[in-house]
């Protein structure tokens, strides 16, 4: 069953805010050495690794330390290449445009969070 949320009034898929799950089976740790290794118990491990799951900073940094990756590498979909034709000015603006308008618009806590780091990655590119 797919996760939603509402969005001004609508339901929407739930957005992941994170691939910590992804991380830590690609090192090949399992979900009871992670657990141990973070002092937590396995229910919270599993809440913790829910990609709906909106984890506090020192939740982010306790799995950036376990995993050896930065913050962005668990919250941005390193999978999706970013198209190079995206990366002009002219639509690096645009986009910056639209996702401006999406965080002054926006009730939902998680897509104003993306729509904040969205903004600050553009503005990093224009």
């Amino acid at each position: 069953m797919t996760p939603y949320t509402e969005i001004n009034g609508l339901a929407a898929k739930a957005v992941h805010l994170h691939r910590i799950r992804e991380a830590r089976e690609e090192r090949g740790m399992t979900r009871q050495q992670a657990a141990r290794m973070l002092s937590i118990t396995l229910p919270e491990l599993e809440r913790q690794e829910d990609p709906h799951c909106d984890l506090t900073i020192s939740e982010l940094r306790n799995w950036t330390e376990l995993l050896g990756l930065e913050i962005d590498d668990l919250i941005v979909d390193q999978q999706v290449p970013f198209p190079r034709a995206a990366l002009s000015n002219q639509n690096v603006s645009s986009f910056l445009d639209t996702v401006t308008k999406m965080l002054a618009r926006s009730k939902c806590p998680a897509v104003k969070r993306l729509a904040e780091t969205l903004t600050n990655q553009l503005r990093e590119i224009d």
